[in-house]
């Protein structure tokens, strides 16, 4: 079988569709705002388009170019892995027991403004924003002022991005680890990652 996902606006979700019969399906939405669009048949937004030519959140453009901006609120890969769905044989080991954390739970949204807030104060080259999204999963929000490649920091934590926005998520860990870990690895790739600027 086949993981199922449904993308539309909301608009249409609310008024074109018989939504409350697709509540079980993955809905990737898509409405130019700022905050996470909800249903009115109450079907979770597990991916969110917020932005493309009009962007309320940030910027329109990435490496000065128009496109279309989403958060995804899921993991996607482990859910089919685990489901034994699209090709993939289901899992027969036992999932690893979840570590209990008391840390505060903060939204994307506000990771990557304080990631974007911290990138534009004078003297800082790269900012690294870790933050627990979710009871399961820890993300770090990268940003460059265009003279190290975030992409190549995050793609050593399992994540990738572009050279000025990047990003990773690692699960069932505390904050504390993934920043002993990002400390890691910037102690050993950051030279490699420094973008050499002619005349320097």
């Amino acid at each position: 079988g086949y993981w199922v996902g449904i993308y539309s606006s909301e608009s249409f979700f609310n008024s074109e569709m018989k939504d409350e019969e697709l509540i079980r399906y993955s809905h990737w939405v898509a409405r130019w705002g700022k905050s996470k669009p909800v249903p009115t048949s109450g079907a979770e937004t597990q991916m969110w388009q917020f932005g493309g030519e009009t962007n309320l959140i940030r910027s329109n453009k990435i490496n000065g170019q128009s496109c279309d901006q989403d958060y995804c609120y899921v993991d996607y890969p482990a859910k089919i892995k685990a489901a034994g769905l699209n090709g993939y044989s289901k899992a027969q080991d036992k999932p690893a027991p979840v570590k209990k954390s008391n840390e505060e739970i903060v939204s994307e949204i506000t990771l990557s403004r304080v990631a974007d807030e911290s990138i534009s104060i004078r003297g800082i080259q790269a900012a690294f924003c870790i933050g627990r999204i979710n009871p399961h999963v820890v993300k770090v929000s990268a940003r460059s002022d265009g003279s190290i490649n975030c992409a190549a920091i995050m793609e050593k934590m399992h994540g990738g991005g572009r050279f000025v926005m990047a990003a990773t998520t690692l699960q069932d860990v505390t904050v504390d680890e993934v920043k002993a870990q990002l400390k890691e690895v910037l102690k050993d790739y950051l030279d490699d990652a420094r973008i050499s600027t002619p005349g320097k």
